[in-house]
């Protein structure tokens, strides 16, 4: 947890001072309109479903009022003519509030069995809506605004998972996951800091970092809150189908990233389209499978109430 409290430190400290270089490009030419306006509507619909699905699941005022703090910001991202980072930043602010939503209550109760974990997910709320903003600031043009926002969004996605088996007894467990969105992020500023790759490029590989971090971000959420045995093992094999097919397609990209000298990367704009519609059924698909589990715990705990 060192490397984890090390990151968190760093960006505590500088949410109000951080400068991003505003590039000059205005629109999101690697992408067809259509294309955008898919993928905005998909992961906008798939995240509020999720986070309204989670009420009667966190169960307190915290996960409602969440909630409704996702719903609202889906009012915000439906919008149309809205540049499409902006977008895509907002819907990692959604993300970030249905983590709160989730772990308010994990971080209550796990004050002693995981203080850390607690504390980090009670302030989480300060943390994304001070990088939301910072995104804002840039005007949506730098895509390390919105790289921070989303690695911390995921971060505390990853803290449910930890808190409940900690709060559970299970005090050998160790999520070897939690923090590796915010280990990608700091390659990631590396590699911006080093000026090698064009503005295009940069831009692909936040989005190949970004399938993999959702990914290791759900993939625990949601096999921890499967608890049917044969829907379990129909999920696992569905997630391992997608783990390989996010693996082959980043690969490349973590492979020039790491490169001594520089690697021009070869996915055309066309892959690339392809990719990100790919990612995005991959993460509806996933918040769908999560959403069916919320609704299903909800209609036990209904049934359990009323006899």
């Amino acid at each position: 947890m060192n490397r984890i409290r090390l990151f968190l430190g760093i960006i505590l400290c500088s949410l109000f001072f951080v400068q991003y270089v505003t590039n000059a490009q205005t629109s999101f030419t690697l992408l067809s309109e259509k294309t955008q306006e898919a993928i905005i509507t998909d992961l906008s619909i798939a995240i509020n479903n999720l986070a309204q699905a989670s009420k009667p699941v966190g169960g307190d005022d915290e996960t409602y009022w969440a909630a409704s703090m996702v719903d609202s910001l889906y009012k915000v991202v439906t919008v149309q003519n809205k540049p499409f980072l902006e977008q895509i930043a907002t819907i990692h602010h959604m993300n970030s509030y249905f983590a709160y939503g989730m772990n308010y209550f994990s971080s209550v109760v796990g004050m002693y069995s995981c203080p850390e974990e607690a504390g980090y997910a009670r302030y989480s709320v300060q943390v994304c809506d001070s990088l939301a903003n910072n995104a804002k600031v840039a005007g949506y043009k730098d895509i390390m605004a919105v790289a921070d926002l989303s690695a911390y969004s995921y971060f505390y996605t990853q803290l449910y998972v930890t808190m409940l088996h900690k709060i559970n007894g299970h005090k050998d467990f160790k999520d070897r996951d939690l923090g590796y969105t915010l280990q990608n992020l700091g390659l990631l500023r590396y590699v911006n800091e080093k000026g090698v790759f064009t503005e295009e490029e940069l831009t692909k590989i936040y989005f190949a970092f970004d399938a993999v971090c959702f990914y290791k971000s759900y993939y625990g959420y949601l096999m921890s809150l499967t608890y049917d045995d044969t829907q379990r093992k129909k999920t696992h094999e569905k997630l391992i189908e997608y783990a390989y097919y996010i693996d082959e397609v980043s690969g490349p990209f973590f492979e020039a990233v790491y490169a001594d000298e520089y690697q021009p990367l070869k996915m055309t704009n066309d892959e690339f389209e392809a990719f990100m519609l790919k990612a995005t059924e991959i993460k509806v698909d996933i918040m769908r499978l999560l959403t069916e589990q919320f609704q299903l715990i909800a209609e036990d705990q209904k049934n359990a109430s009323a006899e």
